[in-house]
């Protein structure tokens, strides 16, 4: 049986593992960006401690970085003061239509409810921006156990509104709070 979105969160939260892992996503986007000319506001939706934002910040752009969790914004900001850290959801944000310039979503959609977090993000994002997202398409334990699963026909469905811009497939081995294994889809989408 798949786990459903509050359940897996649970399992792989104790660990906080996701601290760990390097901000080289962030990068290779943000040279993405700078070599299109990007002179917009990045949002890094789900910063968690703001990591991947203060890679932003610290190349020139601004970023604001949104998480659901008081804590994990508060330590974002301890951490990175000279970034722009909010609380706020995913799914609903408090920014107008077509008022960003570049989304950054990694290791975060699998909790959500997908629908409403892609039609949010379609909504917030300017004609001709930039979204990189990270869709899991399995997470298996260290038995092979997988804990969730996502077909990629169905992504396609979802990002139907986006123009797929670079596609990628990676495979991630986490070994806190279990050894884990993602295999990740990476797209860089533009909203037409």
């Amino acid at each position: 049986m798949v786990m459903q979105n509050e359940e897996l969160y649970r399992k792989y939260l104790s660990g906080r593992h996701w601290d760990n892992h390097p901000t080289s996503h962030a990068q290779k986007f943000a040279d993405f960006l700078l070599s299109d000319g990007f002179r917009g506001r990045l949002v890094d939706l789900g910063c968690g401690n703001g990591r991947d934002a203060a890679v932003f910040c610290h190349r020139g752009i601004e970023a604001w970085g949104i998480d659901l969790s008081e804590e994990e914004i508060a330590m974002a900001r301890s951490k990175h003061p000279n970034c722009r850290f909010e609380v706020g959801d995913a799914e609903q944000f408090d920014f107008v239509d077509c008022s960003i310039g570049a989304l950054f979503m990694i290791n975060v959609v699998h909790y959500l409810d997908k629908h409403r977090a892609l039609k949010e993000a379609h909504r917030v994002l300017q004609p001709g921006g930039f979204f990189l997202i990270h869709f899991n398409t399995m997470i298996a334990d260290q038995y092979g156990r997988v804990d969730y699963a996502q077909d990629e026909a169905e992504i396609f469905r979802l990002i139907k509104n986006f123009e797929v811009v670079q596609k990628n497939s990676l495979v991630r081995v986490d070994s806190t709070p279990i050894v884990h294994t993602h295999a990740i889809l990476e797209l860089i989408l533009r909203k037409s």
